[in-house]
């Protein structure tokens, strides 16, 4: 049966407080599935048991657009493609490593003038 979106909405509300901060155990997972035919129908899920859920909520509650919940405070979200960039923006570029890191002392430098 398919949720209305008022019913998306407060479960979503309710799933965000309750996970707000929730670490999770050691056990704690998430997971992303971006599978071919979700992918043809424009979603992808996240399955999570921690304080992700309350972050995904935070930042793209407008485009989830199915709520389950698995138990034991774990819950699946089926977002919208358009909210997700895809996996590979997951990890950071291996020349990263390269690149010679900057120290701004001019920053710093602002920062004294506006506390004199």
């Amino acid at each position: 049966m398919k949720m209305t979106q008022e019913e998306v909405k407060k479960k979503l509300e309710r799933i965000g407080r309750s996970h707000k901060g929730l670490g999770g155990g050691p056990d704690s997972e998430s997971y992303l599935h971006d599978a071919k035919v979700d992918k043809e129908e424009g979603f992808v899920w996240i399955s999570t048991d921690n304080n992700l859920a309350a972050k995904i909520i935070k930042r793209c509650s407008k485009d989830i657009v199915e709520v389950l919940e698995r138990g034991e405070g774990f819950v699946e979200f089926k977002i919208r493609r358009s909210s997700f960039r895809g996996i590979e923006y997951a990890f950071k570029t291996s020349n990263n490593e390269k690149k010679k890191k900057v120290n701004p002392t001019w920053l710093w430098e602002k920062k004294k003038q506006k506390s004199s």
